[in-house]
């Protein structure tokens, strides 16, 4: 912030508008970064004045969008869906397909309608960022691209199909990550996006066994169900261990999943829509605090992450019981209330 509020004059002594709009909305995006929303939109918007004034619409379309950002932090839904939409519909004709700006936009509207619980007006512009994130080449938009489509997806049961192509998509993107820049993130994603995997596929074959009752069908969902409680086992076995070798909190670590399992049991018995809703947005903020604190654990405790998720994560109960130390059986495991229970000796 220093550095750019210094660089702002500079630009403006050599007549430069085009740097001094640039360095305005650097520190703008700099004071968001540091959650200091009231001095974020002042330079904003005195960079969006400048890019006006020049009638440089890929700039305001800039400002707009990072704008935009700052208005769903704080929940101001109507100023955030201005922003977005003006920042939609002027990359829409400036922007090649393809382009990441544009990805970005369509992100940003849909944010607009899901922040508001509003799913089904969010979906559309979620799909179409999607859609124009397949044609470029931006990993890191058609990540965000892909997650962002992925938790409105959720939120329709009638959408379990989608919703599991999804996750095989956003599973191949972090699979390729890990592979070209061995990211430690795209670990914990592709580990969790392998769970989720297994309990959406459960989900469909349970759907698909209501209108053609097999024993194929049977035999299918046992085995997606074994397998995500096998990744459920070893994630533990793996946190614990990494926690006790680098001092990680992992106890706050496993209350988080266990708020999360609970939420997620109250969503599935709840008896009206009303109840379901109400679990639904519970849920989808106990996710969000615990992907925060992941994300803090990732930065203080890297060794954490390089342990538990450095590793191929089994699919079988056989596989486990190859994992287990020397010292350590495996007896068997069962399924609690709200959590899976494994007993070793």
């Amino acid at each position: 912030i220093e550095y750019y509020r210094e660089s702002g004059p500079a630009f403006r002594a050599i007549e430069n508008p085009t740097g001094e709009a640039q360095s305005l909305h650097n520190t703008g995006m700099a004071y968001s970064a540091l959650r200091k929303f009231p001095e974020a939109l002042t330079f904003l918007e005195n960079a969006l004045k400048i890019n006006v004034f020049n009638k440089d619409s890929v700039e305001q379309a800039r400002n707009l969008a990072e704008m935009a950002q700052v208005f769903i932090a704080n929940r101001y839904w109507a100023r955030a869906w201005t922003a977005a939409s003006t920042s939609l519909a002027i990359r829409k004709n400036v922007c090649l397909p393809g382009h990441p700006d544009l990805t970005e936009a369509y992100r940003l509207a849909g944010d607009c309608f899901y922040g508001q619980q509003a799913y089904a007006e969010a979906l559309p512009y979620y799909d179409q960022g999607v859609k124009n994130a397949r044609t470029g080449a931006d990993d890191r938009e058609t990540l965000l691209a892909l997650g962002a489509q992925l938790k409105c997806l959720r939120t329709f049961p009638d959408k379990m199909y989608e919703t599991l192509a999804n996750i095989e998509e956003l599973e191949k993107c972090y699979l390729e990550i890990r592979k070209r820049y061995a990211n430690n993130d795209a670990r914990f994603r592709i580990a969790a996006l392998a769970q989720e995997h297994f309990e959406t596929a459960l989900a469909v074959t349970a759907s698909r066994y209501e209108d053609e009752a097999s024993d194929e069908l049977i035999d299918e969902a046992l085995r997606f169900a074994e397998r995500n409680k096998s990744m459920a086992l070893v994630e533990d076995l793996q946190a614990l261990r990494a926690g006790e070798a680098t001092g990680a909190p992992v106890d706050q670590e496993r209350d988080l999943k266990a708020a999360i399992y609970r939420l997620k049991a109250n969503m599935d018995a709840a008896k009206t829509e009303d109840e379901r809703k109400a679990a639904r947005d519970k849920l989808g903020r106990e996710q969000f605090n615990y992907h925060t604190f992941l994300g803090r654990m990732q930065s203080e405790h890297p060794a954490y992450f390089d342990l538990k998720y450095n590793t191929p994560v089994p699919l079988t109960t056989a596989e486990i019981r190859e994992r287990l130390a020397d010292n350590q059986m495996f007896v068997e495991f069962f399924e609690g209330n709200f959590s899976i229970y494994m007993i070793t000796v």
